[in-house]
């Protein structure tokens, strides 16, 4: 069976993680399902990936001075509840698009609901692009 390996580079200052597979199935690395890292001293990071990661995006229409809720299913059902961060994609120029921001709530295992603020005079239509690890 494949496996995964984590290792910091020494004598260097900062974070640095490398990844090693021993193993892969049709040129692709296997990864395991969870991943711990720990710190140059064996010590747990805190930092953790268990069951692995989903993301998607989508476009809304939120209307003027108003917000706009849309949910989200996973194409995968967690073990416990994920943490999920949510973020625009554009490429507007318009300052106008910084009255607009986003926030995620009613994190479920098999979903959420993202909520698009709208701080303007205009209905807008941002790109939402979300991930969910858990």
């Amino acid at each position: 069976m494949p496996s995964v390996y984590l290792r910091t580079q020494s004598g260097v200052s900062g974070a640095a993680l490398n990844i090693y597979a021993t193993g892969s199935v049709g040129g692709v690395a296997i990864v395991t399902d969870e991943i711990t890292l720990n710190d140059a001293y064996g010590h747990s990071s805190g930092c953790y990936m268990t069951h692995g990661v989903v993301n998607g995006d989508q476009s809304t229409g939120t209307p003027a001075n108003s917000y706009h809720d849309f949910t989200v299913t996973f194409n995968h059902t967690y073990t416990s509840y994920p943490h999920v961060v949510v973020g625009f994609y554009s490429t507007s120029t318009a300052a106008a698009f910084g009255g607009l921001s986003c926030a995620v709530n009613s994190i479920t295992k098999t979903g959420c609901k993202i909520r698009v603020f709208n701080n303007t005079s205009t209905a807008r239509s941002p790109g939402v692009e979300w991930i969910a690890i858990g």
